[in-house]
Formats: C-alpha cells, structure tokens, sequence
C-alpha cells in the first residue's frame, strides 16, 4: 500500500488515514514508525482510541497507548481501555493518571463520558492494592482528579485523608482550593469559574469528611507530632493569606481527637497544652463549631424538649469543673461548649411548648 501510495503522491493525512483500519500490531506500528511526522500525527490522532490488540499481547498494547499518550489523548485511553491500562505497571500507570490530568487542566472543550468516573475509580482501586504503591503518589493523583472520583461518592476510599496527616504543605493546598486569600477581591470567570468551583467543591468534601487528626493513634495523641504540623500548617497559611479560615478548620479537625487516657477528660493533655500555648480564638471557634456539627441528625418525643441538650450541656461543664486553672483556655472552650448546648435546649424547650399549645386546643 505505501508503495501505491508513493507512486501516486498521497499526501500523508491520506496515507494515515488509510492505516487507520489495520490490525493493532507491531507490524502496523513499526509501518507508521516509518512514516513522516505529519502523517504519525494524523494516524495517532484520528483513530480510534480503544486498542484492539490480543488480550494477552500486552506488549503491543503498551506501544499503542504510549502513542496515544505522547499525541495527548489520555481521556480517550482511560475511557476506551480502562481495563488494560493496569498491565502496564504501576509507574505507567501514574503516567497516566497525570496525563490525564494534564489535558483536562489545559484543553477546554472535552466532551465527557458518561463512564469516565468509573474507569478513573477502577485505576484507583488498582494502585491501592499494589505492593510499592505510595500514599503520596496516590494522594496526590486523587486531589487533582477529584471531581471525578467525588461524583461518584468514593471519598471513603481515598488516600487524602492520610495525606494531609502526614503533610501540612497538602492540607494548606487543599484549603487554598476552598478559600481564597483574605486580600484577594478577584472573581473568577467563564470556564476560570467553574473549575474553581470544581476544586473548592472537592476541597470541601475532603474537608469536611476529615476525622483523623495528625498524630493521633487510636485513642493516643502524639504531642511531638501534633505540635510539629499544626506550626508548620499555620505558618504556611499564614504565608498564603489564609491565617484565619486555617485556625478555624484545625480546630474542627482538633474536635476528632480522643480524650485523655489518664483522667477521661476532653481535650487530652496534648491539646490542652497546645491551647494554651497557642491562645487562638479562631481554633476554639472551630472546635465549637465542629462540635455542634458533628452531632449529625437526632430523634426526640414531639415534647420532650431539650432533654438531650442539657445532658451535653452538663457533660461539658463536668470536663470544665474537672480541667481547673491550669488549663484555662480548654476550662473556657469546655463552658463556652456547654453554654452553647445550655442556649440550644432553651430552643428546644421552647419549641416543645409551642407544640403542646398548639395540639391543647
């Protein structure tokens, strides 16, 4: 064909796009191996993305999704041979994965499948499993893919959460996706718009899901580890213009650490030190809040009133009773948490009154 071809003076986007129907060999890759640039371009660029060779062969599968690859077609591969990418290894496989990620940043205009999410969760799960896969390398790979991961509602899964543990420089990247800087008054546009609502949106899920505070091990809180990241997180939200909304969300994240062993009180010394060290009101601020937001949805008799508040309320007067003055700043937060759950069961009490008139007429 490619002497009939010259004989003829085909043009090369000719001579690419009569190859584009042979068999998926090494045969046909080494052919268009031979051919000028212009006309490799067009043949990895027009045909079609999944890779029809044998099952087995996975040696002429790897050439043809290198090609596909190097002619920025990631998208097309993940969504045509999600189920073979694997065979390629691990490395490649983050190859991939970044390539990916690389043309949904950079090109506009990709017209999404409906099953792409899927076929990035299945490469996902695969590198999980692998024996010198690294929280890192995973972590980091989810982040920038997250929209696509989230949207199927596989957070559980992911490797974030230990990530940001690990890293206060990654949990300051997330934030910095959620909030902007404190003096930064710009408004995004267009398609600027919508994947910085993509990113916070991500952010947020990631966030707000977040229950494993650095240097806590089951009900032991490492005060070495858990002084080292909070310093370096607020110093580098600090640096990034994001001093405030840090303090808060580490206070909520500090809300999830367990009590102290040797007395049974909430904070454990490790956290009432750091308090107390610290002087932020904006983390306790965090830590209120995040105690009334994790309590999650309850279930009362139509007029039992506030009951449930005033049991909380005395539980965290208790811990404040039994902190003292050594501990001012945890004695404060602990009355400031009871007081908030004291105002909350006047509401309740309140609304069980309402009812009872209205069902006594």
């Amino acid at each position: 064909m490619l002497s009939f071809a010259a004989a003829h003076g085909w043009m090369p986007q000719t001579i690419a796009t009569a190859l584009l129907d042979y068999p998926d060999a090494k045969a046909t890759y080494e052919m268009i191996q031979g051919l000028t640039k212009e006309a490799q371009d067009h043949y990895w660029r027009h045909r079609y993305a999944f890779i029809r060779a044998p099952e087995g062969d996975h040696e002429t599968f790897a050439i043809a999704a290198k090609a596909l690859l190097k002619h920025g077609r990631a998208y097309d591969l993940v969504d045509q041979d999600w189920h073979r990418i694997a065979t390629m290894g691990y490395a490649a496989v983050l190859d991939v994965l970044d390539a990916l990620t690389m043309q949904l940043t950079t090109k506009s205009g990709i017209q999404h499948s409906g099953t792409i999410g899927h076929d990035v969760q299945h490469l996902f799960t695969w590198l999980r499993k692998q024996p010198e896969a690294k929280t890192d390398d995973i972590a980091r790979r989810e982040y920038a893919l997250l929209p696509m991961l989230t949207s199927y509602g596989e957070e559980a899964t992911l490797s974030l959460h230990e990530l940001m543990r690990a890293d206060a420089g990654f949990f300051t990247d997330v934030m910095c996706d959620l909030y902007k800087a404190a003096s930064d008054e710009r408004i995004p546009e267009g398609e600027a718009l919508e994947q910085a609502r993509a990113r916070a949106d991500a952010a947020y899920n990631i966030l707000e899901s977040w229950r494993t505070p650095p240097g806590v091990t089951g009900n032991i809180v490492d005060e070495q580890v858990l002084n080292l990241w909070i310093d370096s997180a607020r110093a580098l939200l600090l640096e990034r213009d994001r001093a405030e909304v840090g303090d808060l969300q580490i206070g909520k994240v500090l809300y999830h650490t367990p009590p102290e062993v040797t007395d049974e009180i909430w904070p454990s010394i490790a956290v009432r030190n750091l308090l107390q060290r610290l002087k932020s009101d904006e983390i306790e601020n965090g830590i209120v809040l995040e105690s009334f937001n994790s309590r999650g949805i309850t279930s009362r008799a139509m007029f039992a009133g506030g009951e449930q508040e005033r049991n909380l309320a005395s539980k965290w007067r208790g811990f404040a009773e039994r902190l003292g003055a050594k501990w001012s700043r945890s004695r404060a937060l602990c009355l400031k948490i009871a007081e908030q759950w004291r105002r909350h069961a006047e509401q309740e009490d309140e609304s069980a009154r309402s009812q009872r008139a209205k069902y006594s007429r």
